[in-house]
């Protein structure tokens, strides 16, 4: 039996690739290329958030250099990955931090005006943007200097103007925020974009100036009125309809109340999240619980399974007869 020419160990083998390492658990582990390895970061990431092995702090710092490191081989990819998480994995976060980051870096900046709609598929987004890059970068005043080393990115910023144009009155509505570091408000005066339609134009001079053309815009007209009435009445209800207001304004503006619950037509996540709220306030169930547990809208409704799970353990503790 020879003793110094022996065949290796499958494990032998595998311990002396190159690309070896060690992982979380001191387990045999194999170095991702760096676009996978963003990928995979992507893919697992709240952004801000700890995992089970890092802190937000390692993670995220983690996040920002693969997004460096892939930004020097396929600075495109940085940009359609971010589209990728937000179109089909409904990651918003994310994708924020991609396009941001992105609008940073030299070689990405050919192609952030290209893929920012693609990536700011809801109204808040525009501010979300704005308010990364703020917090890594600096305050940015009224024509889009900042405080820190970047100015504003061109890019980024008739990115954002693009973007803008497949939103309409009622989605600028419903996420008008006030309280927000950065509202619509500080959106349009960095951004400054040109309307395309007369509705949009009276649409920029709401959102900047606060003038209100009821023509051109009636459902905000709607929901001022709305936001004007003191009791939870008929025309409460219609003016709420006409609004679309959400269940955020309602119970905010007239409480959290079975009367209010009932006028509202919840979408999916809205009513998974409140079923509490409903059971408690002795509102109407048979129509949210028949969306909630019908099989094709749990298959569309882009829910994580925890939120089911976080669902049900809320309303079992209530041992409500309709709910069992």
């Amino acid at each position: 039996m020879t003793k110094f020419n022996r065949q290796t160990s499958v494990a032998q083998d595998l311990a002396s690739r190159p690309d070896a390492t060690v992982n979380f658990e001191g387990g045999l582990a194999f170095e991702l290329t760096p676009l996978t390895r963003l990928y995979t970061r992507v893919m697992s990431t709240f952004v801000a958030e700890k995992t089970f092995y890092q802190s937000a702090q390692d993670h995220d710092a983690g996040l920002l250099e693969d997004i460096k490191l892939v930004a020097a081989i396929d600075p495109e990819f940085v940009l359609r990955l971010a589209a990728y998480a937000r179109q089909v994995m409904y990651m918003r976060s994310v994708s924020v931090v991609l396009l941001a980051e992105a609008a940073a870096i030299p070689q990405c900046k050919p192609f952030v005006r290209k893929w920012t709609p693609q990536i700011l598929k809801r109204a808040d987004e525009l501010c979300e943007v704005i308010g990364y890059w703020v917090k890594r970068h600096g305050s940015i005043g009224d024509k889009g200097e900042t405080g820190g080393k970047h100015a504003f990115p061109k890019s980024l910023s008739k990115g954002i103007a693009d973007a803008m144009c497949s939103f309409d009155e009622y989605q600028f509505a419903k996420y008008d925020r006030k309280k927000r570091a950065v509202t619509f408000r500080d959106m349009l005066r960095i951004v400054r974009p040109k309307p395309k339609t007369e509705k949009h134009s009276a649409l920029f001079r709401y959102l900047v100036k606060g003038e209100l053309n009821p023509e051109l815009l009636p459902l905000l007209a709607a929901k001022h009125a709305l936001l004007r009435k003191e009791k939870f009445d008929d025309e409460a209800i219609e003016l709420a309809r006409k609004s679309h207001a959400t269940w955020q304004v309602l119970t905010s503006k007239f409480g959290s109340r079975a009367e209010v619950w009932n006028a509202l037509n919840l979408p999916y996540m809205a009513a998974l999240r409140n079923l509490r709220n409903l059971l408690e306030k002795g509102a109407e169930l048979d129509k949210v619980l028949a969306m909630i547990a019908d099989p094709e809208r749990v298959k569309y409704s882009r829910q994580l399974p925890f939120r089911f799970l976080s669902a049900y353990r809320e309303v079992e503790k209530l041992q409500h007869p309709q709910v069992q």
